[in-house]
């Protein structure tokens, strides 16, 4: 599986999982957490956002839309993310070492200088973005009872690690 197949697979992972959820479940945020599946979901939905929005090779992580709406409405989340599916489907294997500039102020370190980058080490970052906040949705998911697929949250080297050496029970969640 390619980069771009591994993104969609994995947006895909997550609209089933929103689908399969309460409307009231969605939008909650358990104790003990910063914000709620929703909240994930729409910051998830913003980083691919910025980096599909791109604008003369230069990416810019710090301007994100951050749509309350997403957050609320288990619709619009699924939504989005089906947004963000058509339009990876339109990226080109063959651009992925196309050179990007990118901003993100997300250290300690305001004003960090712009970095370069390729579509295709975004699309890993992404990728690795994604999983980290299902990670965090299923512990969520998971503080209040509700069972989630094992792999879900887990990063492919992960699961295939787990597969090869026959850890199929080491993270019993």
């Amino acid at each position: 599986m390619n980069i771009i197949e591994e993104n969609l697979s994995t947006l895909v992972q997550g609209i089933s999982l929103i689908q399969s959820l309460p409307d009231q479940i969605y939008s909650h945020c358990p104790e003990g957490f910063l914000s709620g599946i929703g909240g994930h979901v729409r910051h998830i939905h913003d980083f691919y956002q910025c980096f599909l929005n791109e604008s003369n090779s230069h990416l810019n992580y710090d301007k994100r839309e951050r749509n309350l709406e997403i957050e609320q409405s288990k619709e619009s989340g699924i939504f989005s993310l089906e947004k963000i599916i058509k339009k990876l489907q339109l990226i080109h294997l063959n651009n992925l070492d196309e050179q990007l500039i990118v901003t993100c102020n997300e250290t300690k370190f305001s004003n960090s200088p712009p970095m370069k980058s390729s579509i295709g080490r975004e699309l890993q970052f992404l990728l690795s973005h994604t999983i980290h906040h299902y990670a965090i949705i299923k512990l969520m998911l998971m503080s209040i009872d509700i069972g989630v697929d094992v792999n879900f949250g887990l990063a492919p080297s992960t699961i295939e690690y787990m597969q090869r050496n026959d850890l199929s029970n080491a993270f019993s969640f």
